[in-house]
């Protein structure tokens, strides 16, 4: 049995395992549905992404379309590309960038098509937009509009090349401000017979045009919302509701023709995720991978390893500090340290041998041959034999030999 304070930490660890996987799973489970990303990002699966006509594009061919997370002004174009940028706000921040200019002179230069879709506040039925005052008697009173005045003109000849975004095109953003909105689109262009006669139609902005060159493809409320115009070599096509390109739309209002019409057929169409706020930052990785340097990181890692298996497992023994060593040992002699010595430099089967050799250079003098050779028997005896012939035994026998030879 476990104690109490055991199976308080079981309890704890395993409410922590938990937690832990439920909020993997619920981090899972965003990134999945992609309502992680803003509205009409093709990286969202959820009714308001654009990742349904993404991945379709892409089944058709494997090249067809592709996303963008670079500046505008980054982007290079050609006769068969078309840039698609969805879910842009109304407020015309976009198109006044100089980026966007950059990018509007190489449609001009080198062709290809840009298809701009905006967006404001999904329109609800019998539901009164944020701007309306409503009167007691029901009517819609609207502010008594304010004179504007005109815009000083400029001597400077700069001026006529300074890019003003929407003006520049030469349109303007327009927002109806009635209670009850219509929800259809119908087609103005009766030269398009293969489109849709009616869209469905989820905001109330819409399109001033100031300039002929615009082609209106649809209205609502006989107010422009779909349009295009030519751009020197390629094109610029419009439409103020993004819905038609969205996830929702293709499940339950999927018109393929005006789809079509809009990327064009066989172009490569670029989904721009820049204006989201997706920006491709390479990282060290990344930049491995393009380079492939992963080899470089292999070999990195395993001369870390090697490094900490070296600290960690001694090969050689470690040297001694002479000046750290220590003084003679206390309670040893010479004669102790002799006898150290002499073991640590001669095997035991050697002794008795190493023994005589000596005695025969220094104490075999005066004494008999018959008692050397004796000696000598005795002493290969135990060199040959040390298991049988103990080597203190023999030398106790030679001891005993030589005192006999003494007496006599």
């Amino acid at each position: 049995m476990f104690s109490a304070p055991r199976r308080l930490a079981a309890l704890v660890l395993g409410i922590a395992v938990v937690f832990a996987v439920g909020l993997t799973q619920l981090f899972l489970l965003r990134f999945e549905a992609g309502d992680v990303y803003p509205a009409y990002s093709s990286l969202r699966s959820d009714p308001l992404g654009t990742r349904v006509l993404f991945e379709s594009l892409i089944r058709l061919a494997e090249h067809t379309a592709r996303r963008n997370f670079h500046p505008p002004d980054q982007i290079t174009l050609t006769p068969q590309t078309t840039l698609l940028v969805c879910g842009l706000s109304s407020n015309g921040a976009f198109l006044e960038s100089e980026k966007v200019r950059a990018l509007m002179d190489q449609v001009a230069v080198s062709g290809g098509r840009l298809v701009l879709t905006f967006s404001t506040r999904m329109l609800k039925r019998d539901a009164e937009p944020e701007d309306e005052e409503e009167g007691q008697d029901g009517n819609v009173s609207e502010a008594p509009e304010e004179p504007v005045e005109a815009p000083a003109v400029e001597n400077d000849a700069d001026s006529l090349d300074e890019w003003l975004g929407a003006a520049s095109l030469g349109f303007d953003f327009m927002q109806a401000r009635q209670k009850e909105l219509e929800d259809t689109a119908f087609i103005s262009d009766s030269r398009q017979e293969s489109l849709p006669a009616a869209i469905p139609w989820r905001t109330n902005l819409f399109f001033d045009l100031e300039d002929e060159a615009w082609q209106v493809l649809y209205t609502w409320q006989d107010e422009s919302v779909v349009v295009q115009r030519p751009w020197g070599r390629g094109t610029v096509a419009m439409t103020a509701d993004s819905y038609l390109f969205s996830n929702e739309a293709l499940r339950n209002h999927r018109f393929v023709d005006l789809l079509t019409w809009l990327v064009v057929p066989g172009n490569t169409v670029i989904f721009d995720e820049f204006h989201h706020g997706l920006v491709h930052r390479p990282g060290i990785a990344s930049l491995a991978r393009k380079y492939r340097f992963q080899g470089v990181f292999v070999a990195l890692i395993v001369v870390v390893l090697l490094f900490m298996w070296r600290q960690a497992a001694v090969f050689v023994p470690p040297v001694r500090d002479e000046r750290q060593s220590p003084g003679p040992a206390l309670g040893r002699n010479t004669g102790r340290g002799l006898v150290d010595l002499t073991r640590r430099h001669i095997q035991t089967r050697e002794l008795l041998t190493v023994c005589f050799d000596t005695w025969k250079l220094h104490g075999v003098q005066g004494k008999p041959e018959a008692m050397v050779s004796q000696v000598r028997v005795l002493v290969q005896q135990s060199s040959d034999n040390p298991k049988q012939n103990d080597p203190v035994k023999i030398y106790r026998q030679i001891c005993e030999l030589l005192k006999q030879g003494k007496r006599t």
